[in-house]
């Protein structure tokens, strides 16, 4: 018998044994394997429902699209009293100002008429410029010369603008100087910090108004997608 055991014959030995012992380890690894899948699962449904008892737990309400925000936003500050401090992180100190110009002037107001002490949080002049340019894009600024919202714009702020823009730089160059405006006129009131943020960090945020741990607005802002922001309080 021996002399039919080849090298062949060996080989094929030593590759069914290799099957055996690749078929045992497999099936302890699939074993080991749904173990750890089963204790994933457990731990992602612990922690989902723990998720969702803190949404419950929060009361909250949609208030809609931008600029409707502001004027929640306003009520919020109004209503702020004395000893309590508003939390602000927003892209612009002149947030809504120019969808708006109505509504931001009573914002505006609020602000400085607050009891409250005001602490905000804005961008800084470059990331400002990139998120305009991104709100008001160079490929629409022929429709945005010709939209009411311009006309009003102009209108409103005739005051503070100086020459009508006729080019796209000139046209952001025209936002950032009203709100500097604003800047200057804030800044200059003892119950208002305003800080720019460099970080990139701040363009990924949510913004919010909050005054204590009391009351919070909160916007998810879309600008990079031209939709409005959509508000929640």
């Amino acid at each position: 018998m021996l002399q039919w055991f080849t090298g062949d014959h060996i080989l094929a030995l030593i590759a069914i044994v290799f099957g055996v012992v690749g078929i045992y380890y497999e099936r302890k690894l699939h074993t080991r394997f749904k173990s750890h899948k089963l204790a994933i699962d457990m731990s992602f449904a612990a922690q989902k429902e723990k998720i969702e008892q803190i949404v419950l737990s929060v009361h909250t309400s949609y208030i809609g699209k931008f600029p409707i925000d502001l004027q929640k936003t306003t009520e919020l500050i109004s209503n702020s009293k004395d000893g309590d401090e508003v939390m602000i992180l927003t892209d612009f100190l002149a947030y809504g100002h120019y969808s708006d110009p109505d509504a931001y002037d009573k914002y505006v107001q609020a602000l400085t008429g607050a009891k409250a002490r005001i602490q905000m949080l804005v961008y800084d002049e470059d990331a400002a410029k990139m998120t305009l340019q991104m709100q008001f894009r160079l490929s629409e600024f022929d429709n945005i010369k010709k939209s009411e919202a311009f006309k009003r714009y102009l209108e409103y702020y005739k005051k503070l603008i100086k020459v009508v823009p006729s080019r796209y730089e000139e046209f952001l160059n025209m936002l950032i100087i009203v709100q500097d405006h604003f800047c200057q006129h804030l800044t200059g009131k003892l119950h208002i910090d305003v800080r720019a943020v460099s970080s990139t960090a701040i363009k990924d945020a949510m913004l919010f108004w909050m005054v204590g741990k009391k009351e919070m607005v909160f916007a998810f802002p879309n600008a990079y997608t031209g939709r409005k922001d959509f508000s929640f309080r």
